[in-house]
């Protein structure tokens, strides 16, 4: 799950790269199959349902305990994110163009 905390409130959504490339597959049409560890919580029975609905098969891998999450925090001026992903896209643009030649 992805845990997202706004200076006055947290949201929280079915996440993950991999879920999320798969949702993305199956709502596109491509039959997919995901092996992914989930909980047997509340949180796990979320991302299952999400990735259901789409059309992802889930292969069973036995589940556990809890559900893993991922936490971003968003603030005013602590996090100045907006900067850090204007930085970190350039750096990849640079480094596409230097692998153009």
């Amino acid at each position: 799950m992805d845990i997202v905390q706004h200076p006055h409130s947290t949201s929280a959504s079915p996440g993950g790269s991999p879920a999320n490339v798969a949702f993305g597959l199956a709502r596109l049409g491509v039959a997919t199959d995901l092996c992914a560890h989930f909980g047997d919580d509340p949180e796990g029975e979320i991302l299952r349902e999400h990735l259901e609905v789409a059309g992802v098969a889930l292969l069973p891998t036995g589940a556990g305990n809890t559900t893993s999450t991922a936490l971003a925090v968003l603030g005013a001026a602590e996090a100045p994110i907006g900067g850090r992903i204007s930085a970190v896209s350039h750096r990849l643009h640079n480094l596409v163009n230097a692998a153009k030649g």
